[in-house]
């Protein structure tokens, strides 16, 4: 009995897990990188070893840099790019997780 009690416990976490990596790429294409990546480090944590937090430290400052210097009004060329990498890059890190999970 409580064998299948913590399996059934397991599959709940789980699908929680992938409803919350769903929404995660629902705030990325609506362009809320900012709950993304709050997301994604809270999602993070059940992978200590990986190098996804170093990964999110990384695109949150790229992030971050680049909202700073368009509320600056520098004119920056390369802004579409380095957003649509940062989406990309993202929504890589999102998948790279669900895996992950799935194979555990």
């Amino acid at each position: 009995m409580f064998v299948l009690l913590y399996l059934y416990t397991e599959k709940i976490e789980n699908m929680s897990f992938f409803i919350k990596i769903k929404e995660v790429v629902k705030n990325i294409e609506s362009g809320h990188l900012v709950d993304a990546i709050k997301s994604l480090r809270l999602l993070a944590t059940q992978f200590p070893s990986s190098s996804y937090a170093d990964s999110l430290d990384r695109l949150d400052l790229s992030y971050r840099y680049m909202l700073k210097y368009a509320t600056e009004g520098v004119d920056d060329p390369q802004r579409g790019d380095i957003y649509k990498k940062i989406c990309a890059e993202l929504k890589q890190i999102a998948e790279d997780m669900a895996e992950a999970m799935h194979e555990r």
